[in-house]
């Protein structure tokens, strides 16, 4: 009887998991978008800085800037929140079943149908069952985190790509150079031409580069 009420909590602690895991595993995500999205933001003002200046736009970068900081600050006081709920949870559930085997082992002892000395024992024995028990549901909330960093980067390796081969695409075998034999060249069919008879030869090793209107255009 005492071991049955030693483990009345562990269906507990499987929706426990359950439910608080499943939305800490999302908020870890929403998160990690957020920042991913201030990153991003910096990024590339800090590399058009120059432009920035020029215009004169840094009190409406500070303020848009702002706004995604407060965004990703809210979603990591959100699972700051809840990561912080999900341990206050697992660790009341994990000192419930003391409690209950005291009160229920001390019944026992005042009835005169248990020892005192192997209620202590006991007692002793279950520390055995539950320290372990909390650290490995402790390092599964970490494991959740990570699982959700993991999802957002195998979204990146499966994100499709934007050119791909037709399917009756042929191996092109390495001929040694490309040549463009009177190439002609529009966007569509009622556009005007934006190549016309070129003729060029690309030997293997040499870079040609095409300039538009802003440059003078180089071979080498």
């Amino acid at each position: 009887m005492l071991t049955l009420v030693s483990i009345a909590v562990l269906p507990l602690y499987g929706l426990a998991v359950n439910l608080l895991y499943k939305r800490l595993k999302k908020l870890t995500k929403d998160r990690s978008q957020a920042l991913a999205g201030i990153q991003a933001y910096l990024h590339e003002r800090i590399s058009g800085i120059s432009v920035i200046r020029s215009f004169t736009m840094e009190r409406y970068d500070q303020k848009k800037f702002e706004g995604i900081n407060g965004n990703f600050l809210n979603k990591a006081m959100a699972q700051t929140r809840w990561n912080a709920l999900t341990f206050s949870v697992i660790n009341t559930l994990t000192d419930i079943a003391p409690i209950l085997v005291i009160g229920y082992g001390g019944y026992r002892v005042i009835q005169g149908d248990l020892t005192l000395g192997t209620f202590v024992a006991f007692f002793g024995y279950l520390d055995r069952l539950y320290a372990p028990l909390r650290r490995l549901i402790n390092s599964s909330t970490v494991l959740t985190q990570a699982s959700a960093s993991l999802e957002r980067v195998k979204e990146l390796m499966d994100e499709p790509y934007d050119i791909v081969d037709r399917p009756d695409a042929k191996t092109l075998k390495s001929a040694g150079q490309i040549e463009f034999d009177h190439v002609y060249f529009k966007y569509n069919d009622n556009g005007e031409w934006v190549l016309k008879d070129i003729n060029l030869t690309i030997r293997q090793g040499q870079t040609v580069a095409f300039v538009g209107m802003s440059g003078g255009g180089n071979r080498h």
